[in-house]
């Protein structure tokens, strides 16, 4: 069971002395005066060192501490939690305040499995990389630090005050996205420290966005600070730990201020990024996985904070919106996000009269950095364009087409999931039985066909990637090395 500190501190006592006392969880903690107090080394050696030396005054970082609940470790767990440990004790003992932070914390108390290990500190990059050589530098004041077979994102206080400090703790917990988020664990004390009521939030069920506290925004910083507006993709992370944690948006602030940003969470804003937009778009769609109609919801959700027309703005009115979300609901789990995304649309129109809709989504992928993310999603979107285009003719026309062009369509990749697409979008139950039976009779009809048709398509491959060898590692054009030294005339190095 959680055991949830009051809200006295003892006077005289830090942090560190707190944490090793024997009866730590019958008593709360918060600061009641600015006082330095140097007694902590004694009770903690180094580890605590940086923390706080300086308390809280009255009303500021006003912290709760919790136990970390019980929970299952498997052997791979075990040895993460002992890695990070050190990592955390390496940047205590030269004098750096540090935590796990973020969705593992947040995991533990939900009963869910652990993400990656997070970790926050008031280190900077020179200092990191004092103590970890072989860091790689990450965006945003983020590194990744290697140990062993593990490797761990850490991140320096968010802020303008970094230092080893209680309110730099407190300030990089209330800028972090939302309450669930922001716990702090001390794996060394194992405990947890809530700045902002996020073991509260978690309890209920509530995602609540968090607000920089009234004190840093008067001292600091006078104007209105928000975590959303800061970065505005947080609007569409909202929506997916929403669905992916069964919580619902706290219906004050936070659904206000997700709607106020979310005309800013856009394909076309250049603040956001594409990458960044269809990465979180892919842990969406992965949910499905988990739970079926996850990425449907989430459409429901995004709708009314109003992000669904900023993402997607081809779907226009309610009626449009509650289709595509039936259509979502049919697809398989396993459907790839650029098929997700061109099922939003309705696939079937009229030849000749209007252009496909096929190509909005198109344009909403046509980002050259987009293949970075979905590597094949021109060739599963040219893939559902001809299937579309033949099955119209087939069954809106009433044309024949010849038996080479539908080989030819099901010898191409991802055609399978392209079916699904379609028939999805057929309103009978009756006729979208009808629409995959004859897709299916003719592909076991024409079946040698089809699979002639990929193997040549594979040994094409197979040829260009031996013209290509020969060209640039075989052939005349590839420059030949210089003789060294010792190795002129033929004379070769004994």
């Amino acid at each position: 069971m959680n055991r949830i500190v009051s809200k006295l501190h003892p006077l005289g006592r830090s942090y560190g002395d707190f944490c090793t006392s024997a009866n730590w969880n019958t008593q709360q903690f918060v600061g009641v005066g600015r006082e330095h107090l140097h007694n902590c080394s004694h009770t903690s050696p180094r580890l605590f060192s940086s923390l706080p030396h300086t308390l809280p005054g009255p009303g500021e970082a006003p912290c709760t501490i919790h136990q970390l609940p019980d929970y299952n470790a498997s052997p791979h767990d075990i040895k993460s939690l002992q890695l990070a440990t050190y990592l955390i004790n390496s940047l205590r003992q030269n004098n750096h305040m540090a935590f796990i932070v973020g969705g593992w914390v947040r995991d533990k108390f939900m009963a869910r499995p652990s993400a990656d290990i997070d970790i926050t500190t008031s280190a900077k990059m020179p200092e990191v990389q004092r103590l970890f050589p072989n860091m790689q530098q990450l965006p945003r004041n983020t590194y990744r630090v290697p140990l062993g077979s593990e490797s761990f994102e850490v991140t320096t206080f968010r802020g303008w005050k970094q230092q080893a400090e209680w309110d730099a703790a407190h300030m990089d917990a209330a800028m972090r996205d939302f309450t669930v988020n922001s716990l702090l664990y001390d794996p060394v004390h194992k405990v947890v420290l809530d700045f902002v009521g996020g073991v509260h939030d978690i309890r209920d069920k509530v995602l609540r966005v968090n607000v920089m506290p009234l004190s840093y925004q008067v001292d600091h910083n006078p104007h209105y600070f928000n975590v959303l507006k800061e970065d505005p993709l947080r609007v569409l992370r909202g929506v997916r730990l929403a669905v992916d944690l069964g919580m619902r948006l706290e219906a004050g602030t936070t659904a206000h201020l997700m709607a106020r940003h979310a005309p800013d969470c856009s394909f076309r804003d250049k603040n956001v990024g594409v990458l960044r937009i269809l990465r979180e778009l892919l842990k969406l769609a992965a949910l499905e996985g988990r739970r079926r109609g996850a990425f449907a919801d989430a459409l429901l959700l995004a709708a009314e904070v109003e992000l669904l027309g900023s993402l997607f703005p081809f779907l226009q009115g309610e009626a449009q919106v509650q289709r595509a979300v039936q259509v979502q609901r049919l697809l398989p789990p396993d459907m790839p996000l650029e098929l997700r995304l061109a099922a939003l649309v309705q696939p079937w129109y009229k030849r000749g009269t209007q252009p496909s809709p096929l190509q909005a989504v198109e344009e909403l992928l046509s980002d050259p950095s987009v293949p970075r993310v979905l590597p094949e999603h021109r060739a599963c979107l040219s893939t559902l364009s001809r299937l579309v285009d033949l099955s119209l003719r087939k069954y809106g026309e009433g044309k024949g087409d010849s038996k080479r062009e539908w080989v030819s369509c099901f010898a191409e990749p991802a055609v399978e999931q392209c079916v699904q697409v379609l028939a999805a979008w057929v309103p009978l139950d009756c006729a979208r039985a009808s629409f995959l039976e004859d897709m299916a009779r003719m592909r076991a009809e024409w079946g040698a066909d089809i699979r002639e048709e990929e193997a040549r398509r594979r040994s094409a491959t197979v040829q260009q990637l031996r013209n290509l060898s020969s060209t640039y590692f075989g052939g005349p054009q590839w420059p030949r090395p210089k003789q060294g030294v010792g190795q002129r005339n033929g004379q070769g190095q004994g």
